[in-house]
């Protein structure tokens, strides 16, 4: 089929939970925040985080698209929102399989969107890159590999050729597919890791009284490492100081580290400060791909993300929370 489909690469139930803008005729809208534009704008979060055939594979043989990834990624969240839901509505205990579909939403937030696919792609570029060099570089090899793939140079052109290919006047096009690929070998295995983490609930203080919530992004889950010279460079999960943040609604954040656990089946909710809130949300804005969700219009979001490269240099020479939040929320003023 050719059929073009609409595909959410952050769902868009999550982004529903940061709608909080009412529009005239009472549709619930979320404040979008676009790296490199200058003002924000209010949108309905069907047309959130949606591209056209992001998910569609092609058939060579036929020209026909499959949508199975898109299919897969339906059944992963079909099992892991209502546990959300729960959580949202303030639940602290879940059984030992909502754990794991739990933990299997956060890994399939965490891989299946545009950053995820960017970094893939570099990989495989950069990768490939590296591999037609190195045969490039041996003349003998790289006549033979020209001669198995039926291409005949004289030695003058094929020379010639190899000059123009060292010389790295080229790119080398991704198809786009390769996360694919890859993205449920890496949320299988994210998955198992986080399920054996230690899980806590961060809450905001006061919305209404303070002004200051939880946000989320098109790469909604954030990996960070508070005791490395630069913390928000991602690390493996199985790293002892790996903390993983992910706001599941402006009230309250998921978090995930391997510190000791509570002597409790439950899941412990304590709230956070201002400062705190405002440091996730750096954290958001520092390593989304293009986009941040918010409930409300507010002016200090726009400036994370215009500042989101520094703020890596900002937030490494800082105690977790209190003098980076300073520093970013009087970037508001």
């Amino acid at each position: 089929m050719h059929r073009s489909e609409r595909h959410h690469h952050t769902q868009r139930k999550h982004i529903e939970r940061f709608a909080r803008h009412k529009s005239p005729t009472g549709i619930d809208l979320v404040w979008v925040y676009e790296r490199g534009k200058n003002e924000p704008y209010c949108t309905n979060p069907v047309n959130a985080g949606v591209e056209t055939n992001y998910y569609s594979l092609t058939l060579n043989s036929t020209g026909d698209r499959r949508n199975d990834v898109e299919r897969l990624i339906n059944e992963i969240e079909t099992r892991g929102t209502p546990i959300v839901e729960k959580l949202v509505k303030g639940e602290n205990q879940l059984s030992n399989e909502e754990r794991f579909l739990f933990s299997d939403y956060v890994a399939l937030m965490m891989f299946r969107g545009p950053k995820f696919r960017q970094r893939v792609d570099e990989y495989v570029r950069e990768t490939d890159r590296a591999n037609l060099l190195n045969l490039v570089n041996d003349r003998t090899r790289f006549m033979r590999s020209l001669e198995r793939s039926g291409l005949t140079l004289n030695s003058a052109d094929m020379d010639a050729y190899r000059e123009w290919l060292l010389a790295e006047n080229w790119h080398i096009e991704i198809d786009g597919t390769y996360h694919m690929h890859v993205m449920f070998y890496v949320i299988e295995a994210a998955s198992n890791v986080i399920a054996n983490m230690v899980w806590e609930i961060l809450k905001a203080p006061s919305v209404e009284e303070i002004g200051v919530e939880f946000v989320t992004s098109d790469n909604p889950v954030l990996i960070t490492n508070y005791t490395a010279e630069k913390m928000w460079i991602d690390i493996p999960l199985s790293t002892p100081t790996a903390i993983i943040d992910m706001p599941l609604s402006p009230e309250i954040c998921f978090r995930a580290t391997w510190y000791a656990a509570y002597d409790s089946e439950e899941i412990i909710r304590r709230t956070v400060n201002e400062s705190q809130v405002i440091v996730i949300n750096a954290g958001m804005a520092a390593k989304c791909h293009s986009a941040m969700y918010s409930p409300f219009k507010r002016p200090y979001i726009g400036n994370l993300l215009k500042h989101g490269q520094n703020l890596f240099e900002i937030l490494s020479n800082v105690v977790y929370g209190v003098q980076a939040a300073s520093s970013v929320a009087s970037w508001s003023s």
